[in-house]
């Protein structure tokens, strides 16, 4: 009897996954930027700090600042590089 293969995912390769869905869906966003019929891709929200977090210390100055930018052509990279890892991998 053959034992079943089991496949592993370690959290590197779904980071990378994501990263690369995300940099896919920006692609998209600016490609489809100009095209009317296409604004629904371009439909998002963005949230985090709007303003850096200073941290002035006299010595050092830390600046601190995130921000996400979620739209539907992220959701559609993230999900077209998933679908890709699963048939490819």
């Amino acid at each position: 009897m053959t034992k079943g293969v089991k496949k592993h995912f370690s959290l590197i390769a779904i980071l990378l996954i994501i990263v690369i869905g995300v940099v896919f869906g920006e692609i998209i966003t600016y490609l489809t930027k100009d095209i009317a019929a296409l604004n629904w891709i371009n439909v998002g929200y963005t949230f985090g700090l709007q303003s850096p977090l200073v941290l002035d210390l006299s010595v050092i100055s830390l600046t601190l600042g995130f921000a996400l930018h979620i739209n539907v052509a992220v959701l559609l990279g993230i999900l077209i590089a998933s679908l890709f890892y699963r048939f490819v991998f």
